[in-house]
């Protein structure tokens, strides 16, 4: 799976029984939120799922975000903010 903004684009590996687990969630989510552990080689970047979360409940409020603190899916895991270059496909 690929998820992307307006920053930025990673790539989101779901091995078989991951997909398996989070098989709903996948497939019927039109907003969702990946915990999981970031590979970097060079500009490509890869984020290793180990959670999908469905965050469909938060997409009329998306224009707002900057105002609202979501709920930190990802407690007592350490983590690391990245800035990928945006990858124009045009």
């Amino acid at each position: 799976m690929t998820l992307e903004d307006e920053t930025a684009a990673i790539n989101v590996i779901i091995w078989p029984d991951m997909f398996e687990r989070f098989r709903r969630v996948v497939l019927s989510g039109q907003m969702l939120g990946v915990v999981g552990r970031l590979q970097k080689e060079g500009e490509v970047v890869h984020l290793v799922t180990r959670e999908i979360v469905d965050l469909s409940h938060l997409l009329a409020d998306v224009g707002n975000r900057s105002l609202r603190i979501l709920p930190d899916f990802d407690q007592g895991r350490s983590s690391e903010n990245i800035i990928v270059k945006a990858r124009n496909f045009h």
